[in-house]
């Protein structure tokens, strides 16, 4: 987005805050403030933030893809430098394809820029679906587009719920006067005394429906009361959810309420009471189908127990097989991060000591020992920590 008129003073306190490459919820709240005093568009300068901390996160992101070399963009497996054939999926890896994926993922991250945003929502959520289409397509295999697309589908459910909310809010501005003459006329009914005892009158929402149940959630989660929310879905559940039903009715039930019940489950993570987020993620688990909504949970729930230092936890929470080295690879790099930036770097040593014994059976088959042995592993791990 173009760059704001923005003052001397106000820009400097933004690249103070920037020089680390992360905004504080602390410190937008400061500059949002500093704008204001200035007489400035609090929304654009919130824009214009959200720009620059995604341009800081690219950047970081290239820089580190260039780092780490060689990169199959079929399935996102290292790949010695030299080597023209990924040694973990077999696919030839040419020049066009590394570069079809990197034009991939630049056109996604920046139609998902424009999306947060809230620019022409229909036309940018056709630019996502159109380049979703063509990375599923050819790399649905690689993590990088597997974590885009999970972030995307979340995104487009909250940039869908923004643009309802503009309906309507331009639905209200058209009708203001007819909306506050019933407002009054309510208001003077009560007052007289018409409508007493309103309270005992009006019925509570029907949740055994699977609608009606989906909207009063959201709205609960919206007022951040996540006990009310959950009260709606345990009388839903009750009415419609049978362990002793087949598969298909399990997931008929709930698929009516999937989205409310994925926000209920990242705002639990989110307030910190993980365990009633992954209690989320085993209803959709137990349902079947669910796959998205519960690695959307389960990844949510592994960066709040890697922020609290909580790492065995974390672990359960990583999605792998047998054979699945690059993402425990990526899962213990977090770890490291985190461990790194408390200063425990004895810590990390013996972390890592611990945990390359997973790659142990890479050393038993000569396909993967070269690239991802528990010697090979354990050296990268150490490099990565600077020691």
């Amino acid at each position: 987005m173009a760059k704001p008129l923005i003052p001397e003073e106000l820009d400097a306190l933004i690249q103070e805050y920037l020089t680390d490459g992360i905004l504080t919820d602390k410190e937008r709240a400061v500059i949002l403030k500093k704008a204001e005093k200035l007489g400035l568009d609090i929304d654009e300068i919130d824009l214009y933030l959200d720009a620059q901390v995604q341009k800081i996160d690219q950047a970081t992101d290239a820089a580190a893809r260039k780092q780490k070399g060689k990169v199959c963009p079929f399935c996102g497996g290292s790949v010695p430098q030299l080597a023209d054939k990924c040694p973990h999926c077999g696919e030839n890896i040419t020049a066009e394809a590394s570069k079809e994926l990197q034009e991939i993922l630049d056109n996604l991250e920046e139609a998902l820029i424009e999306l947060k945003e809230g620019k022409d929502y229909k036309r940018n959520k056709a630019v996502v679906e159109k380049y979703a289409r063509k990375a599923k397509l050819y790399y649905s295999n690689n993590p990088k587009i597997a974590s885009l697309m999970s972030e995307i589908e979340a995104e487009t459910l909250i940039a869908e719920k923004k643009a309802k909310k503009q309906v309507y809010f331009e639905t209200y501005k058209q009708h203001a006067v007819l909306f506050t003459c019933i407002i009054v006329a309510i208001l003077g009914l009560i007052g007289w005394g018409i409508y007493k005892g309103i309270d005992k009158a009006i019925a509570a929402p029907d949740v055994t429906d699977p609608i009606i149940c989906q909207q009063a959630m959201n709205e609960a989660v919206e007022d951040g009361n996540l006990k009310k929310a959950s009260e709606y879905l345990a009388i839903y559940m009750k009415a419609n959810y049978h362990e002793d039903d087949d598969y298909e009715e399990r997931s008929d039930a709930i698929n009516g309420i999937q989205q409310a019940l994925l926000e209920l489950g990242l705002a639990y993570i989110e307030q910190g009471d993980i365990e009633k987020g992954l209690a989320i993620q085993e209803i959709f688990d137990n349902a079947g189908s669910f796959y998205t909504q519960e690695q959307m949970l389960k990844s949510a729930a592994q960066l709040k127990y890697i922020e609290r230092g909580e790492f065995d936890k974390a672990e359960q929470c990583v999605y792998y097989g047998s054979y699945d080295f690059q993402e425990y690879y990526d899962f213990l790099c977090h770890c490291i991060d985190k461990m790194k930036d408390d200063g425990d770097i004895q810590k990390a040593r013996n972390f890592i000591e611990r945990k390359v014994s997973f790659y142990r059976q890479a050393d038993s088959d000569e396909d993967y020992t070269a690239t991802w042995g528990t010697s090979v592993v354990k050296q990268l791990l150490l490099d990565y920590l600077g020691s």
